[in-house]
């Protein structure tokens, strides 16, 4: 009897250990399954605000009305203060879905494209994502859910951000690896032109430049930028990973959608190498590139144009000492600004640089101008400086590098310069209208030594045989190739035999346009195998009004393009008032005679 007891007694209590194993298996199970929809969000991989409150504190308040259909900008936290700036510069828009393209940085993806159906949570809160076209993704072989998108900082990184500032905006995540192909590519392109939605803007998480010297950088970079500007994907894939950039896929993606999709143009925010962050030598590098594509009011491509060029504009002395007690840094332009703003592209002359830094070459006539001018420029509707001039120079490298820096913190372009040969030589590329431009500029009044080399920031110094090779290669991927000269011999009303043998060079090479300063007065027009050849444009903004003399006219050059090609170009003479602002003379007072109208049918039409 005692035997049966203790067996019952061990199977009751075998029973109820069975039975609270049962029971903790259930609640496992079911504590799983509620952690697994708590956790369905991929979880954030920042969890300190502050790391993107701190980059938002320190940055400008500007945006930019223009629509804007993608964005470029950095993934490394280095550099998070121009990744800032550019979400702020979009900041007034709206979006419904944006897609985020990112390299698959160590490979962990199943296949050489990655995405995810998942929402994601951010130190701001959840980001959700857009199942339907992420659903549509996946039915491509080649393209698998995102496991680690956790730790993808190319993701990871930008999410903050996309939550910041859109929050309502839904997401497309996209890894690339680099094997991936460009029939790959082109289908997921496929899809998600098909599927997005007007109103979508395309993120690029890329850095740039890897592991090369700063030196070495520049370099790659500049020849990055320029593929960039021609806005032709294919050519993106011809540069190196990670010489140039660490996802050339992502860029092509990108380039893709907005050349094809979006009809949109790319404009270059900022650009920065991980050596601006520090005062120590940096020997492996990364450069950082922000931009923003714009889509000029949906504007299609109908080969039409109006340009502007005008002349020589020194904003320093006199000028700047007024524009510096007024504390109006738009008053040289007042009078003219209305024929500036109405043209797709203003072109000018910069005599002198614009720093506060340098110090002075001791010329007779040295030009340095405070950096609060560059918006002035640009407010007043000038889009392209030229800079390969006798005054560059004034203040040394020093206020050299600075000027090309302030100019596209303002969002000015420039010619005739660079921070290296390439930069220096490719010219200034412009897409208007689906009229493809490349602006070049050149002088031979600065020392050779101070041209600008491989590895070194410089003027583009005028060789007949690199001018020539220049604007070949130019020509071969614009529709217009217009050309600046700083030559030519001060106070002379006609052009010299040196100034005319480099114009029909020039023209010979491929050249559609040849536009000149230097003299401060207004020089001859001329015509050499169809093309129009303005020798000297005289002063813009100059503080030399003086007495019986013609530097108290200028000439503005109004250039008509039609069916991508010039149609016209038609001078306007200015004078200047005593606070040497230009004003168009109307037609029935201009007192000049030696400038003309003319066409590429080569009749001449009138005289003014």
């Amino acid at each position: 009897m005692k035997s049966i007891k203790l067996v019952l007694i061990s199977a009751i209590i075998f029973l109820l250990v069975m039975a609270g194993v049962l029971f903790k298996t259930d609640l496992t199970v079911a504590d799983q399954a509620i952690k697994t929809t708590e956790s369905n969000s991929i979880s954030a991989f920042y969890t300190d605000s502050n790391l993107f409150l701190s980059a938002l504190k320190s940055i400008s308040l500007s945006t930019t009305s223009a629509p804007v259909s993608g964005l470029i900008v950095p993934h490394h936290l280095l550099a998070q203060d121009l990744t800032a700036q550019a979400f702020r510069t979009i900041s007034g828009q709206q979006y419904s879905t944006i897609v985020l393209l990112s390299p698959d940085h160590f490979g962990s993806g199943r296949s050489a494209i990655s995405t995810t159906e998942r929402d994601f949570s951010t130190v701001f809160g959840e980001v959700k994502t857009n199942m339907a076209i992420a659903q549509k993704l996946k039915i491509l072989s080649f393209v698998s859910e995102g496991d680690f998108f956790y730790r993808e900082h190319g993701l990871q990184a930008e999410l903050p951000f996309i939550k910041y500032f859109f929050p309502d905006a839904q997401v497309v995540a996209l890894t690339f690896q680099p094997t991936v192909s460009r029939f790959e590519l082109d289908q997921v392109i496929k899809i998600l032109a098909a599927e997005l939605p007007p109103d979508s803007l395309i993120i690029q998480s890329t850095d740039f430049s890897h592991y090369l010297s700063p030196a070495q950088a520049t370099v790659r970079d500049a020849a990055t930028v320029n593929v960039l500007r021609q806005g032709l994907p294919e050519d993106i894939l011809a540069l190196n990973q990670p010489d140039n950039i660490d996802s050339l896929a992502a860029a092509y993606v990108q380039m893709s959608l907005q050349k094809d999709f979006f009809s949109s143009h790319i404009n270059i925010l900022d650009q920065r190498n991980s050596q601006d962050y520090t005062a120590e030598k940096v020997v492996s590098s990364t450069s950082y590139i922000t931009a923003t594509y714009l889509n000029d009011g949906n504007k299609k491509a109908t080969g039409k144009a109006e340009l502007i060029f005008v002349g020589d504009i020194m904003l320093s002395r006199y000028i700047g000492e007024m524009m510096a007690r007024r504390q109006d840094y738009n008053f040289p332009y007042a009078q003219i600004k209305p024929d500036l703003i109405a043209a797709d592209l203003v072109v000018a002359n910069l005599e002198g640089p614009i720093s506060n830094q340098g110090k002075s070459a001791g010329h007779l006539y040295s030009f340095r101008a405070d950096p609060q001018v560059s918006q002035g420029l640009k407010n007043a509707g000038i889009n392209v400086l030229s800079i390969a001039n006798n005054h560059v120079f004034d203040y040394g490298l020093v206020a050299f590098v600075d000027t090309l820096k302030n100019l596209k913190g303002a969002g000015l372009s420039y010619a005739g310069g660079g921070i290296n040969f390439v930069e220096a030589h490719q010219g200034n590329y412009q897409e208007i209208n689906g009229v493809k431009i490349t602006l070049l500029a050149y002088t031979d009044l600065l020392p050779q030594s101070e041209a600008a080399r491989e590895d070194r920031a410089g003027f583009t110094y005028l060789d007949l045989d690199q001018m020539t090779r220049d604007i070949q290669v130019a020509k071969a991927k614009s529709d217009l190739v217009l050309v600046s000269f700083h030559w030519g011999r001060e106070y002379e009303i006609q052009h010299n035999k040196s100034q005319e043998k480099v114009a029909q060079a020039a023209i010979d090479a491929g050249a559609d346009l040849v536009v000149g300063h230097h003299p401060h007065v207004v020089q001859d027009i001329g015509i050499y195998q169809g093309a129009s050849i303005a020798y000297s444009l005289g002063n813009f903004i100059f503080d030399q009004n003086f007495k019986a003399s013609d530097t108290r006219h200028g000439l503005i050059l109004k250039v008509n393009v039609a069916d991508k090609k010039i149609k016209t170009v038609k001078p306007q003479s200015i004078n200047f008032n005593q606070n040497y602002q230009p004003i168009i003379i109307k037609q029935k007072n201009r007192p000049e005679k030696r400038a003309v109208l003319f066409q590429n049918s080569y009749s001449l039409i009138s005289s003014i």
